[in-house]
């Protein structure tokens, strides 16, 4: 190979890592306190994570709101969860549109 196809590659691969890393999962935050969802993404049209209660109270549903850059609602969606205080399970919220968003908004009930 030459120089100039190893530094193609280089770079290539470099832009791949990034976006890999771009994407990574995160911990989202809710209105809540005590409650987060670990590992929250976006898969297109719904939302996966593990869903954590530390709270002192029931928790029966999540509420996600999908906002794309102007700040427009894009989407959301209602999931059941019935999760009591001090527990936690694998979560999936289904129909959330959230493909083309850039924030969201989770309240918890």
């Amino acid at each position: 190979m030459n120089k100039k196809t190893v530094l193609l590659a280089t770079l290539l691969l470099s832009l791949v890592g990034s976006m890999s890393a771009s994407a990574a999962p995160v911990i989202a935050k809710t209105d809540t306190e005590g409650l987060v969802i670990k590992k929250f993404q976006c898969r297109g049209s719904y939302y996966v994570g593990n869903i954590i209660n530390r709270s002192d109270r029931h928790i029966f549903n999540v509420l996600i709101k999908s906002f794309n850059t102007d700040g427009n609602l894009v989407g959301s969606c209602r999931t059941f969860v019935g999760l009591s205080p001090d527990t936690g399970d694998g979560f999936t919220a289904l129909g959330c549109n959230c493909k083309d968003s850039v924030s969201y908004e989770i309240q918890a009930h």
